[in-house]
């Protein structure tokens, strides 16, 4: 089971520059649509929300 601070922290790697989406999914053991589907979720949370799950790091 996938904690959601792991989501973030993976949804967080896809957000670097050059960053491969389903290079960062196969590491983490997941299939690349699943971390595409986070990345479509964490768009529609608002700012505060995103921003207080990536203050917990």
């Amino acid at each position: 089971m996938i904690l959601q601070d792991d989501k973030a922290r993976i949804v967080e790697a896809t957000l670097v520059p050059g960053a491969v989406v389903s290079e960062i999914a196969r590491r983490h053991g997941l299939p690349p649509q699943q971390v595409f589907t986070w990345r479509r979720q964490a768009r529609r949370l608002p700012r505060l929300t995103i921003r207080r799950l990536y203050r917990r790091w």
